[in-house]
């Protein structure tokens, strides 16, 4: 990703790699049809002569959510503020018909005027039918500290649930100072799929 003039970054996908461009082509459609403030604006896309596909939208300023996690453990009232500008974003994600799968802290800014933003939707499908969309069916996609049971079985099926079983394993990180679980690939897995999270 590179910055532009006028507060903007360009992202291009690799012309060796069909998924990133595709997911490049299929990031432009969403933001075009969610929109600000829920994500960033999108400037302008497109193909190069090359077939590498690239856009170009709003440079965000803030926090990162994983930032605000690094620091530890943040006051109960904060976290319950910020769940909420959180949540007014990730209804704009959904009344458009998507779902981002892949909500983590890495993928959501606070804004100086604390309004949330959600960025990377690569990987957002339309639903609840996305003909269009590369994920085969029992594929999981997503980020595993806080990826939804059922998304693990079926990343190609999931609908805004899924959103928001990773929302409420953020803001558990954000009290807590840690994921509700923790350990490799395998035990993440189990956790998500039988295990109730820790008490705070």
């Amino acid at each position: 990703m590179w910055e532009i003039e006028a507060g903007g970054v360009l992202k291009i996908a690799h012309a060796s790699h069909e998924l990133a461009r595709l997911q490049i082509a299929r990031e432009a459609t969403a933001l075009a049809a969610i929109g600000a403030p829920a994500v960033p604006r999108l400037f302008e896309h497109g193909v190069l002569a090359d077939g590498r596909a690239w856009l170009a939208m709003e440079k965000l300023t803030g926090t990162s959510l994983a930032e605000l996690c690094a620091r530890g453990r943040m006051p109960v009232d904060e976290v319950v503020a910020l769940g909420v500008r959180f949540l007014d974003a990730l209804a704009g994600v959904h009344a458009a018909g998507y779902v981002h799968r892949d909500i983590k802290p890495d993928n959501v800014i606070r804004r100086p005027d604390g309004s949330v933003v959600i960025f990377d939707l690569g990987l957002a499908r339309k639903y609840p039918d996305d003909p269009d969309d590369p994920t085969r069916a029992n594929v999981q996609v997503g980020s595993l500290e806080y990826i939804a049971p059922e998304q693990l079985v079926d990343a190609a099926s999931v609908d805004p649930r899924a959103d928001l079983y990773a929302f409420g394993c953020i803001l558990f990180e954000l009290c807590a100072g840690r994921p509700p679980f923790l350990g490799d690939a395998a035990a993440l897995e189990r956790a998500h799929a039988a295990l109730r999270p820790p008490p705070l």
